[in-house]
């Protein structure tokens, strides 16, 4: 019985060009910082890898630096503004600054954001989210910078980026969780000052990730000290091979995108998702599909099913070989419930016993839509 995955909002199968750029990059011996020949060779990789994801995501390349990952660049996000933190206490008449999120954000920024909320110099705001996926926007004439996903990882669902662009202010400093939006929508628009994302998401290796700065953000002073790599932002030797995959996944996008590949392979990967939740809601009429009626990605869908023992259902889907998400990408093997959809009212039981379908996006997911449906159908009923 041959495996099936279903949890690309995880971690994305590594692209054919990510493979071939991981074997040039294991066959560079120098540091990219070195003078010397092999230096300059991994330099080259690393620049062409520079100038196809800042392709990919519509950026400058002086304005992409790498990271390890997402979690790294919230990490350096929040830490700069720890700093600006402090800079307005010690002023003693700075106004607080006022951050503008949701509860249903990924752990990896929710617990930089709670640290900020610490300060009494910041003031953060939770958007209300209903389980239709419905934002409750307040007025946002105030907020100093709007820090949330573009697309949640665990409901798929698409922030209203155009409505909160015309609600605040020109100055407003506008940062993006990015993970799960790259190759899966078009390029973020350039009102978005900062974006963060890894690129194990989009078809490359986990290890790589990138921070982009501009706009407003150009002014932000890098909290960490050490070497001058990436201009002193990112002090540190770059994660060189992991960086290649990231490039040779964003040039496969771009490549297949000029062709007019991935766009049927966007329609392909939605079809399915279609099917699987049909067939979900016919089967299981008890079945409550999340963000039914709200945007979201077209590979991604959440879906609770009351009445099932999650720990059963683990279990049983692990045995039949179908690899789904539960909880929040990075939550390790700990089955807790997820803070983000108990934040849309769910009871902890409910938020145990939701499931993630995350879809590579890929053409002809026909081949194996039926097997994995009926692994997942037989799975929910033997653990009811």
């Amino acid at each position: 019985m041959s495996a099936i995955y279903w949890d690309a909002n995880a971690w994305s199968p590594p692209s054919p060009l990510a493979r071939e750029w991981i074997a040039r990059a294991l066959d560079s011996v120098g540091n990219p910082s070195s003078p010397h020949m092999y230096g300059r060779n991994a330099r080259t990789l690393l620049d062409e890898s520079r100038e196809s994801v800042s392709q990919l995501l519509g950026c400058l390349e002086d304005e992409l630096y790498w990271t390890s990952g997402t979690t790294e660049a919230h990490r350096w996000v929040c830490d700069s503004l720890t700093d600006i933190l402090k800079l307005r206490g010690e002023s003693h008449d700075g106004a607080p600054l006022t951050i503008l999120s949701t509860l249903t954000e990924h752990p990896a920024l929710q617990k930089n954001l709670s640290r900020l909320a610490e300060h009494p110099m910041c003031e953060l705001r939770m958007i209300s989210i209903d389980p239709e996926g419905r934002y409750h926007l307040p007025d946002l004439s105030d907020v100093d910078l709007v820090y949330m996903a573009a697309a949640n990882n665990e409901t798929g669902w698409l922030a209203p980026l155009e409505e909160i662009f015309t609600k605040i202010k020109e100055e407003t400093l506008v940062v993006l969780d990015a993970a799960q939006w790259i190759a899966r929508r078009p390029a973020l628009p350039s009102r978005v000052d900062i974006l963060c994302g890894s690129g194990q998401k989009f078809g490359g290796i986990s290890g790589g990730g990138f921070l982009v700065l501009r706009g407003n953000a150009q002014d932000l002073e890098a909290p960490w000290t050490g070497p001058g790599q990436e201009k002193g932002v990112r002090p540190g030797t770059e994660p060189f091979t992991a960086i290649a995959a990231m490039g040779g996944a964003a040039r496969g996008h771009l490549d297949a995108t000029q062709a007019g590949r991935y766009t049927l392979a966007l329609q392909s990967t939605e079809i399915a998702l279609q099917h699987i939740q049909a067939r979900i809601e016919t089967e299981i009429p008890a079945a409550q599909v999340l963000c039914c009626e709200h945007p979201r990605l077209c590979n991604t869908l959440a879906v609770q099913f009351p009445g099932v023992d999650p720990d059963a259902l683990r279990i049983m889907l692990d045995m039949k070989g179908l690899a789904l998400g539960f909880g929040s990408a990075c939550s390790g093997l700990a089955p807790e419930p997820s803070a983000g959809l108990q934040a849309l009212g769910l009871s902890e039981l409910a938020a145990r016993s939701t499931l993630r379908i995350s879809l590579p996006i890929q053409e002809h997911l026909e081949e194996h839509i039926h097997e994995g449906l009926e692994r997942l159908l037989d799975s929910i009923r033997s653990a009811s």
